[in-house]
């Protein structure tokens, strides 16, 4: 799971406007990128960033082995503290997530794509809104100490991530 989330961390400092990479000049030149490292800082990772990138660890998925999508995420939510009375509902709430979140990201690229200039404040404001949604929903339908723990799980998460301040 660690590397998971440092390679989604290292992946938000390399790129910008959601798939336009960016040269190393470019990087070096224009772009100061401050990390945020969880060890010595978590509280300096917003709760909604540690979620999202929990969100994204747990719904990413393998194409090449679609066959263990479901027993990966379920070794995510146990380690997380979900019961396995939890897991159905647990996935539901994943899969709308992942379906939301795949779909928000594929209209902000078309529109890039497209020579269009969205509001990246913007993206990132639905973006956070679908994240603290997914977070409620979990919440709201998980038995109160499988969420109480999931919670607990991802705050404590933090200490693991390095996150780009800007990315946040």
């Amino acid at each position: 799971m660690r590397r998971t989330l440092l390679f989604l961390c290292a992946l938000l400092v390399g790129q910008t406007a959601f798939g336009q990479t960016m040269t190393h000049e470019e990087t070096a030149a224009s772009v100061p990128v401050e990390i945020i490292d969880g060890a010595k800082t978590p509280d300096l990772i917003q709760d909604v960033t540690a979620w999202r990138l929990w969100l994204l660890s747990v719904t990413a998925e393998d194409s090449s082995k679609p066959e263990v999508a479901t027993d990966r995420r379920h070794a995510f939510l146990k380690q997380a503290g979900v019961v396995d009375d939890d897991m159905v509902i647990a996935d539901e709430v994943l899969a709308h997530f992942k379906a939301d979140y795949a779909s928000m990201m594929d209209r902000y690229n078309k529109q890039v794509n497209a020579g269009q200039n969205p509001s990246l404040e913007e993206f990132r404001a639905q973006r956070d809104a679908l994240v603290q949604a997914t977070q409620t929903s979990l919440s709201g339908q998980l038995a109160p100490a499988s969420a109480g723990r999931l919670k607990n799980f991802i705050v404590g998460e933090k200490s693991r991530m390095k996150v780009a301040k800007e990315a946040q």
